[in-house]
């Protein structure tokens, strides 16, 4: 067995938090997971170890050390909730000033004869924007 890395001590305020946070399950599977392993953690309470408590609640010994290390270096609201990511999984086709100017035909009036604004007209050299081609492309018909 090796030596805990991370101690875990949380505060009566935290501990009635994560105890909250289980007892009434809302929230995302993460955050449950999370307070459930920072409670069997507790050095004030149970005090499990990092195998104990991964075979107890179904997950890997490094999801168990991981939940640890980000309480110790990044505090209680960090270690329940994801990290953010810094790049989204799927690039922005526009900048702001695309999509502001994008918004503004769409909105206008829609050409005669047209009940609205179509991905294709948008696309359409008469609408504007350079930019819509990309849109079509990828969602249009």
């Amino acid at each position: 067995m090796e030596q805990q890395r991370y101690i875990v001590r949380l505060s009566e305020e935290e501990r009635q938090e994560l105890e909250a946070i289980v007892k009434k399950g809302k929230g995302g599977a993460h955050k449950i997971r999370n307070a459930q392993i920072l409670l069997h953690s507790d050095e004030n309470g149970e005090r499990l170890t990092v195998e104990v408590i991964a075979k107890l609640l179904h997950c890997n010994k490094d999801t168990v050390c991981e939940a640890r290390k980000r309480l110790v270096e990044r505090g209680f609201p960090a270690a329940l909730e994801r990290k953010k990511r810094e790049n989204p999984a799927i690039p922005r086709l526009f900048d702001g000033e695309a999509e502001a100017r994008l918004i503004a035909v769409a909105c206008s009036t829609a050409p005669e004869g047209r009940g609205r604004w179509t991905l294709q007209m948008l696309a359409g050299p008469r609408s504007g924007t350079k930019y819509c081609a990309t849109l079509y492309s990828q969602y249009g018909t």
